[in-house]
C-alpha cells in the first residue's frame, strides 16, 4: 500500500513544481494551459515504473504463467492471429517479446505497462487542463490497478482514450475506426465504442443523447436479449463472436456508481456555462461520463457485460473532464469547495476499494502486504 501512497505524493509534489513551466495551447479555439512533456513523463512515468516492475497483484501470476508457457519455437505469428480468439495483437506482443527480445517475464510485463501507460499519459497531456489533478484522480479512483490486473483491457481503453479528439476532428472518422480496429485486436470488448462513436458526438443533455442512453439502459437491463441481438448483428463480420467473450463478468457496487456520477453532475449543475463555451471535445467527455454512470447504475443490479468490459472505456476521460469543469465553468469560491469535496469523495473510494492492496517486486526487492 505504501507504494501507491508514495506515487500519489510524488504526483502532488512534481505537479506543484510543474505549474511554473506550463505551456499555453489552443484547444477547440480556446487558450488553455497544458503540462509540458518533461513533467508529464515524470508524473506518469512513476506509475509505469512501479506497475511495470511488479511481480504480483491480481492476475499478474496468470500473465507470468501464460508468458512462460508460450511456445515460440513451435508456433508463428500467423498461427497466433488465427488462434488467439480475439486477443491477436496482445498474443502477438507476447510472442515478439519472447522470440526476439527476452524470455524474462519482467520485460514482458514492463513492456505492456510502458505501452498502455504511454497511451494514457498522452491522452491526459492532450485533454487535461490540470494534468497533476487528473493523475491524482486516476490513482484515487483505483484505475491504475487496471495496469496490473486487466492489462489487455486497459491497453485497448488507453489507446482509444489517446485518440479521443479524433471523434470531433474534421475527417477524423476513418482514423478513429482504424485505431478502434487495433484496439479490438488487443481486446474484443473495444467493440462497444463503435456505436458509441455516433452517440457521444451529440451535445450534452440533448434529446438525442438522453433517448439513446435510455435505450442503452434498456438494452443492458435485458442483457440476454441484447447479447443475442449483437451476436446476430455481427454474424459473419470481424466482430463475430466478440460478445460471447465478455458476458460472464461480475456486477458492480453502488459506490462505483456514485463516484462515476460526479462528473456528469458537475456538468449538469453548470449546463448553461458548458453550452456557452461549447467545446466539442468536452461535449464528448460529458456524454461519455453520462454513459459510464448509466452503465454502473445498471451493473449495480445485474452482472455480465457491464463490469468487466464497458465502463472503463468511458471513465478515463472523467479525470480530464473534472478539472476542466472546475477550472472553466465554476467560480473561484465554488471551485475550491467542489475540488475539496471531489478529492474527499475519491479518497473515501480509494480507502474502501484499494486500501490494503499488496505490492511485490522481485526486481526492486519489495514485498509489501
Amino acid at each position: 500500500m505504501q507504494i501507491y501512497l508514495f506515487i500519489i505524493l510524488w504526483i502532488i509534489l512534481v505537479g506543484f513544481m510543474s505549474k511554473t513551466y506550463e505551456v499555453t495551447e489552443i484547444i477547440d479555439g480556446r487558450a488553455e494551459k497544458r503540462c509540458n512533456y518533461t513533467y508529464s513523463i515524470l508524473m506518469f512515468g512513476i506509475i509505469i515504473f512501479f506497475t511495470g516492475l511488479r511481480s504480483s497483484v491480481g492476475d499478474t501470476f496468470t500473465y507470468i504463467k501464460t508468458f512462460n508457457a508460450l511456445d515460440v519455437e513451435n508456433t508463428s505469428l500467423l498461427r497466433i492471429f488465427k488462434n488467439a480468439e480475439g486477443y491477436q495483437l496482445y498474443q502477438a506482443y507476447g510472442y515478439v517479446v519472447k522470440k526476439f527480445i527476452s524470455e524474462d517475464y519482467r520485460v514482458y510485463l514492463f513492456g505492456i505497462a510502458l505501452l498502455s501507460g504511454t497511451f494514457a499519459m498522452i491522452g491526459y497531456r492532450r485533454l487535461s487542463c490540470n494534468y497533476s489533478f487528473s493523475l491524482i484522480l486516476f490513482m484515487l479512483s483505483g484505475k491504475f490497478v487496471w495496469m496490473m490486473n486487466g492489462i489487455k483491457q486497459f491497453a485497448a481503453a488507453a489507446l482509444m482514450f489517446m485518440v479521443l479528439k479524433l471523434i470531433t476532428a474534421e475527417k477524423g472518422r476513418y482514423k478513429y475506426f482504424v485505431y478502434l480496429f487495433i484496439a479490438y485486436l488487443i481486446h474484443p470488448s473495444a467493440i462497444v465504442l463503435f456505436p458509441v462513436y455516433f452517440i457521444v458526438k451529440s451535445k450534452p443533455w440533448s434529446v438525442k443523447i438522453l433517448v439513446t442512453i435510455a435505450l442503452s439502459v434498456l438494452a443492458v437491463t435485458f442483457v440476454g436479449e441484447f447479447t443475442n441481438f449483437l451476436d446476430f448483428a455481427t454474424e459473419d463480420t470481424v466482430f463475430d463472436g466478440s460478445v460471447k467473450q465478455f458476458s460472464d463478468d461480475d456486477g458492480s457496487n453502488i459506490m462505483r456508481f456514485f463516484v462515476s456520477a460526479v462528473p456528469p453532475i458537475l456538468a449538469l449543475i453548470k449546463r448553461k456555462e458548458v453550452e456557452e463555451i461549447n467545446s466539442p471535445t468536452v461535449n464528448v467527455m460529458i456524454n461519455m461520463s453520462v454513459i459510464s454512470a448509466c452503465c454502473y447504475l445498471v451493473a449495480t443490479f445485474t452482472s455480465g457485460i457491464l463490469m468487466g468490459r464497458v465502463p472503463l472505456y468511458f471513465e478515463l476521460s472523467n479525470f480530464a473532464l473534472i478539472p476542466w469543469l472546475l477550472d472553466n465553468v465554476y467560480e473561484a469560491k465554488d471551485r475550491k469547495i467542489f475540488k475539496i469535496l471531489c478529492i474527499a469523495c475519491y479518497c473515501v473510494f480509494f480507502y474502501f476499494q484499494v486500501w490494503g492492496l499488496e505490492y511485490t517486486s522481485e526486481t526492486l526487492n519489495l514485498y509489501l502486504y
